[in-house]
C-alpha cells in the first residue's frame, strides 16, 4: 500500500484578481528518490475538464492560474494510485507532496486541508467521514454527529452534544447550508449516517459574523460529492448485545418494566460518479437499520426479611429492617415475568446533484432524510402538556426503567412514526473579474412525529385511560383480579394475596388501565433563504479585504395535534341551532360573535381519568380546552365563572420568522497579520396561533472582532484573540408555551353516579360506564381552566446572548503536527425565562433581573385603573364581572412583576473558562490522531433553557424563578461542569503490500464527575425538590469515569477497484461500570435554603411548612433520606459491532 505525505507551503496574500497554484514533489517511500515522469491529474468541477502534467527530474510538478475549489490531486505511477482531495481558498499557493509505494496497487483518497493553520479566529475540528469512519467514536449508531466528541470542548448531556460550555439545544448543525436542528426546540433533528458524509467542520468558538443561529458551536456538514468515476461503499453491521444495561430500579413496586436491547442491524449503499463528463454529477445513498428489544414484564412480592412477622421499611438508615442491603425501600423477589418484543426500525436516503455550469459557477442540490418506526407499549402516566413538548418521557433518565408499561401492557401496543427530510439548492458563482463571489441557497425541511400511528387493537384509541395513585401502594392482585388479568402473572395470588402474609406483599403505586391515554403528532417545518457577496479589493499598501455580507431569512412553523383517548357519538357534535358552529359541549354563534356551553346529559369523551385509591369513588378528569378561534382571541372558551369548555384535542399552528445581516471585514494588513471584524442583527418575530405578532425582538446586535498573527509568514503558526456575542434564537417550544393556546379543564365527578347507570335517550339505551370507563353520558363537572387569560410578555423583551472571549496559540511543530494551547471564556450576558412575582400563581416571560422601563410600568398601572374604575361600575351578577375582575387580577400581577422583576431575582449566570492544550496529527504516513486536554469550570446560578439529565427544553416551564428560595444557594457549579477532560482519537494503518491493510482505531475519553449538590423539597411545588438546602455542588463529586474504544479493520484489494474489508468495534473495553449520576435528594422534607451554608450546617438544618408559613424554620429537624448519594445512572457497558464493507 502507498504510503502519503503533505506538506502545505506559506499561502501569499491574496491580491485582487490573483488564481491560485498547488505544486508538489513526488517521492518514492521506500528509498527516498524522488520520482520522474509521475503523471499527476488534477480534477475540479470549478474547472473546464482535467488538467495533466508529469514529474521532472527532481520530482516536482505544478498547477497555476487555479480559481478557488475543491481539488483532487491524483499521483500515478508504476503501480501506485493515490490522491489527495483539498478544498483551495482564492489566491492560495499550496504544496502538495506525495510519498508513494511504485510496487503497490492499493489505491488510496487523502483529505487534506489547504494550509497547516488558519488564518481566522475559528477554532475548528476538520473531520473527514473517510478517516473517522476508521476510530470508534461515539456510541453504535453511526450517526454523523458522533464525531463531535472528538472536539476539545464537548461534552454530552440530556438534548445532545454540547459545545463550550452551552447546552446541547444551543449549537447550530447544518448540511450543504442547510439547517437540520428541530425549529421546535433546537436540537438536532436529523439522523444521517456516517456514509453520506464527506466531511464536518465542528467550529467550537471565534467564528465570524456571516455565522449565526446559535450561542454554542456551529457543525457545518457536507455530504458525499461525485466526481468522473463511480465511487461508493457497501456496509452491513450488526451489533449483539454481549451484556445486560444496568438497570437502577430503586423500589419494592410489585410491578417493574425494563426494555432490554438484543441486538441492531444496519445496512448501507452510498455512491457517487458522473452523469456529463466534468459537468454534471451525481451521489445517492439508502440505509435501513434496525434495533430489536425485549420489554421485559416482572412481578415481585415483599420479603420479611428480618422475621419480624410484617414488612417494615427503614425511615433512618438503609439497610434497616425489612429494606435492602444499602437500600432505603424493602427487599423484594421476583415471582413471575413476561418478555415482549418491540423494536425500533429507521430508514435514510441521500440524493445530489453537483452541477458545474462552467469554472465559476456551480450549482449543488441536496435532498436527504427518512422515516422511523418504533414498536412499543402505551401505557404513558398521565401528562397535562402535550407529549410532543418533551416533558413525559418513555424512558425514566435515571434508573433507566420503561414509562410506558404503567399497568399490565400485554395488549396494548402499536406503532409510533417519525419522518424527516431536509432539500437545498446552493449556487456559488464569482462575477467581475472575479473579484466578486455570490453564494446564495434556499432549502426547506420538515420534522414530523406521530404517536400511536398504528395500533394492534383500534378500540384503545375510543376508551378514556384511567390513572389510579396509592402513595403506600394497592395490592397487585386487586388491581389483576378487576381486569380479569390474574393469568398474566402465574403465582400471584401466592405471592401477593395468600391470608398467611404479614401484610401488603405486593404494592402497586400508579396503576394505569382503560385506553392509550394521551397521544398526537407534532410536525415542525422550515423554509430558509441565504445571500452572500464578498468583494475582494486592494488598497495599495495598506493590505487586501475580503468585504463579506449578507442576509438569511427564516419561517419556521409547528402543527400540533394532541388528543386523550375516547370517543363521542356523531349526534354530540350536531345539537347546535341552525347556522351556529358546533363545538360539541358549546356552540358559536356568528351573528352574535359568542359562544354558549350546555354541559347537559353527556360531556366530550376525550379525557385523563384520575382515582386516589384512598378515595376511589371521587375521581378528577383532565382534558384540553380550545382558544377562541372564531373570535381571534387566545383566551380559553369558558363561562362568565370560568368553567371551560372541553374540546376533542388541542390542535393549533404557529410560527416565527427570524431575519439576519451581517457585514464583516477579513483585512490582511500584512501577509501575516490579519483582522476580522464584523456585526451581525438578527430579529425574531415570533407569531401565536392566529397569526399575530406575539413577541418583537428587534435588536439582537452581536459585534464581533478578532486577530491573527503567523510570525513564520508560513502559514505554520497562529496567533489569535477574539470577542463576540452570540444570541440564541428562541425555539418555537416557547411560543407553544406562551403564545400556543394549551388550556386545561379540570373537572370531577363521582364513579358511583355512573357506575351501573343507564341513559335513555331517543337513540337507544346507552351505559354510563363501559369497559370500567367512562362513556359521554358520565358527566364530570367543572373544577378549574387554565387559560382564562392570555399569556404575558415583558415590553421590549430582548435576546438571550452569551458573550465570549478567547486567546490562544497553533504552530505546525513537524509537517502535519499541530500544537495548539488556548484560554477560552463565555459568559451568559441575557437570559429570557417564565418569572412570577406572586409565588408561582400568574406568569410572565421576561429578561430575569432586568428593569423595566419607568414609562412601561406607568402605562400598566394606568391600564389597571381603567379596568378597576370599570368593574366598580358594574353589579357583581353582572355577566361580565367575572371576566373582567380576572383581567384587573391579571393586569395587577403584571404591574407589580414589571416593578419587582429586577429586585426580586438575581441575574442570571453562567460562566465558563476552559483551558486546552490541544495536538492533532493529520493522516500522513498511515496515521492520524486528535488528542487534547482541557481544564474547564461551568459556575454559575442558571442551568440554562435544557433539563441536562431529561433533555427536556425548560423555556416557559421552568420554575426557578416563580419563587426567591429557589434560587438561593443555586450558585455554584453547574449540572454539567468536569474540571478535567482527556480525549485520544486516532488510528493507524499497517501496509501488507499485496495482502491488503491492517487499521487499528482507538478512542479514549476520560472526564471528571459532576458535582452533586443537595435539595429538599418546596411547598409551592411539592415532590420536585427544587431547594437547594446547601449551595449547588457543596456535597462533592461524583468520581472520574473513563471509556476506551477500539476498532480493528482488515480491507483486502480485488480486481477492478474493489476493496472488501471487515472489522470489528469493541465499545468500553474495559467494561468500566462508572457512576454518572446519583440521587441528590437530601431530604423529602420540605425545607428553605441555608444561604452560604456548608455541610457543618446539615445537623442545624429545619423543615418548613406550609402548615405554619408565618414561620421561617420550624424546630424540627430536617430528616435526610437514606437514598441520598445512591447512583442513579451508570455507564454503558461494552458493546460490540461488527462490520461487513464492499468499496468501489
Amino acid at each position: 500500500m502507498a504510503a502519503a505525505g503533505l506538506f502545505l507551503g506559506a499561502p501569499a496574500r491574496a491580491e485582487a484578481a490573483d488564481d491560485g497554484s498547488i505544486s508538489g514533489v513526488v517521492t518514492d517511500s521506500k528509498t527516498g528518490q524522488r520520482i520522474k515522469d509521475a503523471i499527476v491529474i488534477l480534477q475540479c468541477t470549478c474547472l473546464q475538464g482535467e488538467r495533466e502534467t508529469t514529474t521532472n527530474a527532481q520530482g516536482l510538478y505544478v498547477f497555476r492560474d487555479l480559481p478557488p475549489g475543491t481539488y483532487r490531486i491524483q499521483v500515478i505511477f508504476g503501480k501506485a494510485d493515490v490522491s489527495k482531495v483539498t478544498e483551495l481558498p482564492r489566491g492560495m499557493k499550496a504544496r502538495a507532496n506525495f510519498k508513494i509505494n511504485p510496487e503497490s496497487e492499493f489505491k488510496k483518497v487523502i483529505v487534506v486541508d489547504a494550509a497547516p493553520v488558519r488564518s481566522d479566529t475559528q477554532v475548528t475540528t476538520k473531520i473527514s467521514m473517510e478517516e473517522a469512519r476508521n476510530i470508534p467514536v461515539g456510541d453504535t449508531s453511526r450517526d454523523f454527529t458522533n464525531v463531535v466528541e472528538m472536539s476539545p470542548t464537548a461534552t454530552r448531556d440530556g438534548a445532545g452534544i454540547s459545545l463550550a460550555g452551552t447546552s446541547g439545544a444551543e449549537s447550530k448543525y447544518t448540511v450543504d447550508g442547510a439547517s437540520v436542528n428541530n425549529p421546535s426546540f433546537g436540537t438536532v433533528g436529523a439522523t444521517i449516517v456516517q456514509e453520506f458524509i464527506d466531511t464536518v467542520n465542528v467550529t467550537e468558538s471565534g467564528y465570524d459574523a456571516e455565522f449565526g443561529g446559535a450561542s454554542g458551536g456551529q457543525v457545518q456538514a457536507r455530504r458525499i460529492s461525485g466526481s468522473n468515476k463511480v465511487r461508493g461503499i457497501a456496509r452491513f453491521t450488526v451489533t449483539p448485545r454481549i451484556a445486560k444495561p444496568r438497570f437502577i430500579l430503586q423500589t419494592d413496586e410489585a410491578l417493574r418494566v425494563t426494555q432490554v436491547p438484543n441486538y441492531a442491524m444496519q445496512g448501507v449503499v452510498a455512491a457517487s460518479g458522473p452523469i456529463i463528463k466534468d459537468k454534471l454529477f451525481w451521489s445517492a445513498g439508502v440505509q435501513v437499520g434496525g434495533t430489536g428489544y425485549s420489554l421485559v414484564q416482572q412481578f415481585y412480592h415483599r420479603i420479611d426479611k428480618d422475621g419480624s412477622g410484617g414488612f417494615e421499611d427503614c425511615p433512618y438508615l438503609n439497610g434497616d429492617n425489612d429494606c435492602v442491603d444499602g437500600g432505603n425501600y424493602i427487599a423484594t423477589e421476583k415471582f413471575a415475568e413476561q418478555k415482549f418484543p418491540t423494536r425500533a426500525i429507521g430508514a435514510g436516503w441521500v440524493l445530489g446533484l453537483d452541477w458545474a455550469i462552467n469554472p465559476k459557477h456551480r450549482i449543488t442540490l441536496t435532498g436527504l432524510g427518512g422515516p422511523g418506526f418504533v414498536r412499543r407499549s402505551y401505557r404513558l402516566p398521565f401528562s397535562s402538556d402535550p407529549n410532543a413538548f418533551g416533558g413525559n418521557p418513555t424512558a425514566d433518565p435515571l434508573g433507566g426503567a420503561s414509562r410506558v408499561a404503567s399497568g399490565v401492557i400485554n395488549d396494548h401496543f402499536g406503532w409510533d412514526l417519525s419522518n424527516q427530510f431536509t432539500i437545498s439548492l446552493g449556487y456559488l458563482g464569482r462575477v467581475a473579474d472575479d473579484k466578486l463571489e455570490i453564494d446564495a441557497g434556499i432549502a426547506f425541511s420538515q420534522f414530523a412525529s406521530r404517536e400511536a400511528w398504528k395500533l394492534d387493537n383500534p378500540d384503545w384509541y375510543d376508551l378514556p385511560a384511567t390513572q389510579e395513585s396509592d402513595t403506600q401502594g394497592k395490592n397487585l392482585f386487586e388491581f389483576l383480579d378487576r381486569d380479569n388479568a390474574v393469568d398474566l402473572a402465574p403465582g400471584v395470588q401466592e405471592a401477593c394475596n395468600s391470608a398467611s402474609l404479614p401484610g401488603l406483599s405486593c404494592p402497586v403505586r400508579r396503576w394505569l388501565s382503560g385506553g392509550i391515554g394521551q397521544y398526537g403528532r407534532d410536525t415542525s417545518r422550515r423554509v430558509e433563504g441565504r445571500l452572500s457577496l464578498t468583494h475582494f479589493f486592494t488598497t495599495g499598501k495598506a493590505g487586501s479585504h475580503q468585504l463579506k455580507y449578507g442576509t438569511q431569512i427564516e419561517h419556521i412553523e409547528r402543527d400540533t395535534y394532541a388528543t386523550y383517548s375516547g370517543r363521542n357519538l356523531s349526534s354530540f357534535y350536531a345539537d347546535c341551532p341552525a347556522g351556529q358552529k358546533d363545538l360539541g359541549e358549546g356552540c358559536y354563534d356568528p351573528a352574535t360573535d359568542s359562544y354558549s356551553i350546555g354541559l347537559g346529559t353527556r360531556v366530550n369523551n376525550h379525557r385523563f381519568v384520575l382515582v386516589d385509591v384512598d378515595n376511589p369513588d371521587q375521581r378528577t378528569t383532565f382534558g384540553f380546552g380550545r382558544s377562541r378561534f372564531e373570535q381571534n382571541d387566545l383566551r380559553a372558551i369558558a363561562t362568565a365563572k370560568g368553567d371551560g369548555l372541553r374540546a376533542d384535542a388541542y390542535d393549533v399552528k404557529l410560527s416565527n420568522q427570524n431575519y439576519a445581516v451581517y457585514l464583516q471585514d477579513k483585512w490582511a494588513i500584512l501577509s501575516n497579520l490579519y483582522l476580522n471584524a464584523g456585526v451581525r442583527w438578527e430579529i425574531q418575530d415570533m407569531r401565536n396561533i392566529f397569526g399575530n405578532r406575539a413577541m418583537l425582538i428587534w435588536d439582537n446586535v452581536a459585534p464581533r472582532i478578532g486577530m491573527v498573527y503567523d510570525w513564520t509568514d508560513e502559514g505554520k503558526s497562529r496567533l489569535y484573540a477574539s470577542y463576540g456575542w452570540f444570541y440564541q434564537p428562541l425555539p418555537l417550544q416557547l411560543t407553544s408555551r406562551v403564545f400556543g393556546g394549551l388550556i386545561n379543564v379540570q373537572r370531577t365527578y363521582r364513579n358511583s353516579d355512573c357506575e351501573g347507570q343507564f341513559v335513555q335517550t331517543a337513540d337507544g339505551t346507552f351505559p354510563k360506564v363501559e369497559n370500567g370507563q367512562p362513556t359521554e353520558w358520565c358527566v364530570d363537572f367543572p373544577s378549574s381552566t387554565t387559560g382564562l387569560t392570555a399569556g404575558s410578555v415583558v415590553p421590549r423583551l430582548k435576546g438571550m446572548y452569551r458573550q465570549q472571549f478567547q486567546i490562544g496559540y497553533q504552530q505546525e511543530i513537524v509537517e502535519d503536527l499541530l500544537v495548539r494551547v488556548a484560554w477560552l471564556h463565555t459568559d451568559l450576558g441575557r437570559a429570557v425565562e417564565d418569572v412570577s412575582t406572586d409565588g408561582g400563581l400568574n406568569f410572565i416571560v421576561a429578561n430575569p433581573g432586568e428593569k423595566i422601563d419607568d414609562k412601561d410600568i406607568e402605562k400598566k398601572q394606568k391600564e389597571c385603573a381603567d379596568l378597576e374604575a370599570q368593574l366598580e361600575m358594574l353589579p357583581m351578577d353582572d355577566e361580565n364581572f367575572a371576566p373582567i375582575a380576572r383581567e384587573l387580577k391579571q393586569c395587577q400581577f403584571l404591574a407589580d412583576a414589571f416593578e419587582r422583576i429586577n429586585e426580586l431575582f438575581s441575574k442570571p449566570t453562567q460562566n465558563y473558562d476552559a483551558f486546552t492544550l490541544e495536538v492533532q496529527k493529520r493522516f500522513a504516513r498511515n496515521w492520524m490522531l486528535l488528542a487534547s486536554y482541557t481544564y474547564s469550570r461551568l459556575v454559575g446560578n442558571y442551568v440554562g433553557i435544557v433539563n441536562p439529565i431529561t433533555g427536556q427544553v425548560t423555556l416557559g416551564v421552568d420554575p426557578q424563578y416563580d419563587i426567591p428560595e429557589l434560587v438561593r444557594n443555586s450558585f455554584g457549579p453547574l449540572p454539567t461542569d468536569q474540571r478535567h477532560r482527556v480525549r485520544l482519537n486516532g488510528f493507524y494503518t499497517f501496509d501488507l503490500r499485496e495482502a491488503g491493510r491492517l487499521t487499528v482505531g482507538t478512542s479514549l475519553n476520560f472526564s471528571s464527575g459532576y458535582p452533586v449538590s443537595l435539595r429538599a423539597d418546596n411547598n409551592r411545588y411539592s415532590g420536585q425538590y427544587l431547594i437547594y438546602v446547601l449551595p449547588r455542588g457543596a456535597a462533592g463529586r461524583i468520581q472520574p469515569n473513563y471509556q476506551w474504544n477500539l476498532s480493528v479493520g482488515y480491507a483486502y484489494p480485488l480486481p477492478k477497484d474493489l476493496e472488501f474489508e471487515i472489522s470489528a468495534r469493541l465499545l468500553n473495553v474495559t467494561n468500566a461500570k462508572a457512576v454518572l449520576r446519583v440521587d441528590e435528594v437530601y431530604s423529602f422534607q420540605q425545607s428553605r435554603p441555608i444561604a452560604g451554608g456548608d455541610l457543618s450546617d446539615l445537623k442545624h438544618a429545619k423543615i418548613q411548612s406550609s402548615s405554619s408559613p408565618t414561620e421561617f424554620f420550624q424546630r424540627t429537624i430536617l430528616a435526610p433520606q437514606g437514598n441520598f448519594g445512591v447512583e442513579t445512572q451508570f455507564q454503558n457497558p461494552m458493546a460490540a459491532q461488527f462490520d461487513v464493507q464492499l468499496r468501489f
